[in-house]
Formats: C-alpha cells, structure tokens, sequence
C-alpha cells in the first residue's frame, strides 16, 4: 500500500505543476508569450517578465487543434545569464489550443511551423 501512496502523491504532484504551468499560467517558469523574428530566432517569456533567446526542438507537435512547442535555451537572458529554468529542466514547452490565438495568426503559425519542420535539414 505504501508505493500505491506514493505513487499517487507522485501523480497529483505532477498534475499540479502541470496544470499551473501550462493552463492557468501560475507557475513562475510558465510562458506567457513568444516571438519568432524572421531570421528564425525564437525569444520566450516568463510570467515573471523574463525573456530569453531559444531554439525550437524536433519533436515539436503541430496539428489543427493543438500545437506544442519544445524549446532549448541557446542564450542568456538580458541580464548575462543562461535562463534559469533551463538549468533546471532540459527543455521548455509550450502548449497552444485553437483560442490561443486568434484564428489568422495560429493558422499562419502553424503553415510556418510546418514548413520550417519539413525544410529543417537536421
């Protein structure tokens, strides 16, 4: 009966950084906005204001109805320092539903998305 506990405890723990992070946006490492220049750079930010310069990963997942994004930190934040929370865990994401956005712009992102996967030679 311990380890069923334990596991349980272990589940409700990941649901609730989940949960904060990615849909009600608490979590200080939650992101709250990005941007991606023409030159393909892509800088995200913090609820707590921070922004700092990442590259998107292979195995981002984009479809109609749900799109994620998976980052690495390749730069430090304006402060001179490699953001903290990518010392902390490997890689970002960050999830999109249909009202994410409004409708034109996740339409134009997801075209994007999908011909720089297709076209990335990596």
């Amino acid at each position: 009966i311990g380890a069923k506990w334990a596991l349980g405890a272990g589940l409700l723990a990941s649901l609730n950084v989940t949960l904060n992070t990615h849909a009600l946006l608490r979590a200080k490492q939650a992101l709250v906005a990005l941007w991606w220049d023409a030159d393909g750079q892509w800088t995200l930010r913090e609820v707590g204001g921070r922004e700092f310069v990442a590259r998107l990963v292979p195995g981002s997942y984009v479809t109609a109805s749900l799109i994620i994004l998976t980052f690495d930190a390749v730069a430090e934040d304006a402060q001179g320092r490699l953001a903290a929370v990518f010392k902390r865990w490997r890689h970002r994401s960050l999830v999109l539903m249909p009202d994410s956005l409004e409708a034109a712009q996740l339409r134009q992102l997801r075209v994007r998305l999908r011909y720089s996967i297709t076209s990335d030679p990596e």
